[in-house]
């Protein structure tokens, strides 16, 4: 199962992520559900880092299957990106309920 907890602030702000474990939809590997989530967190991070002028923090462990991802200034292109991602993993939870959940936690 792939854990993602979103940290936003009261106004709906999204300042950083949690992602942990693989979604066990297939042999890992070859899962696609696992893969679909990892290339819409990495890409992400990645977009953050190259696209916009914001300062962020983050550590990847493969072998935990975990990141962690916390941004230290959040401008407006930032944000767009943070919640295409929020978006496109809820549409992935959505579709397999039983390998992917989410939560919010309000910082």
């Amino acid at each position: 199962m792939t854990n993602i907890t979103f940290y936003i602030k009261s106004d709906d702000s999204i300042i950083g992520f949690k992602s942990k474990g693989h979604a066990g939809y297939g042999v890992r590997g070859t899962d696609v559900v696992c893969a679909s989530v990892s290339i819409l967190l990495i890409n992400t991070v990645n977009a953050i880092e190259k696209l916009t002028a914001d300062k962020c923090s983050y550590k990847i462990n493969d072998r935990r299957a975990t990141i962690d991802f916390e941004m230290d200034t959040v401008g407006e292109h930032s944000q767009t990106l943070l919640k295409a991602l929020r978006l496109g993993v809820e549409g992935i939870a959505g579709e397999y309920p039983g390998n992917v959940t989410i939560k919010i936690e309000e910082v």
